[in-house]
């Protein structure tokens, strides 16, 4: 199921949710909406990305799934793909999860065993982020991303550009 972000009106809060089909929630939405409503972005996701994103987002809150659009969240939905391209998507985009950690892995010299006892988790469980299998939990990939130092970043975990990409 897409996690989608659709925005009330041209300069209005965006509600960052996540439903199966979402022109059929756009619809809905509508019913209940006095302001024109567009999607912004959606990429593949599920509940507990959406709470990544609430989480990530919590200072621009105004109230339940909707936020102000200051200029980090527009930032932030303008790095992704196009809502017409993403909706067409089956799975998960290739680059999703693991690549970026591999590759720190390999530079350094980390192996499963010793990020996993890093993290204080399962080897199995860093195996499975690493391979792409699995999206860790917004508290792991904090913790990933002070493990690295910043290489590697929570929006790898979502198929999203570095955000200093993001930014530019």
């Amino acid at each position: 199921m897409p996690v989608y972000f659709i925005q009330a009106g041209e300069d209005g809060p965006i509600k960052i949710g996540f439903a199966r089909d979402v022109g059929r929630r756009i619809a809905n939405m509508r019913v209940a909406n006095p302001a024109p409503l567009k999607l912004r972005a959606n990429i593949p996701g599920d509940a507990r990305d959406e709470r990544a994103f609430h989480a990530r987002f919590a200072n621009l809150r105004v109230r339940g799934e909707w936020f102000r659009p200051n200029d980090e969240l527009l930032r932030f939905i303008a790095a992704m793909p196009a809502p017409d391209n993403a909706s067409k998507r089956r799975g998960r985009p290739s680059h999703l999860v693991g690549t970026p950690l591999s590759d720190w892995m390999a530079a350094n010299g980390i192996d499963d065993d010793a990020l996993a006892a890093a993290l204080e988790i399962d080897r199995s469980t860093v195996s499975r982020f690493r391979r792409g299998k699995h999206r860790p939990s917004a508290k792991t990939i904090e913790k990933i991303a002070v493990l690295t130092n910043g290489a590697v970043q929570p929006n790898s975990f979502f198929g999203l550009p570095p955000a200093e990409m993001a930014a530019a």
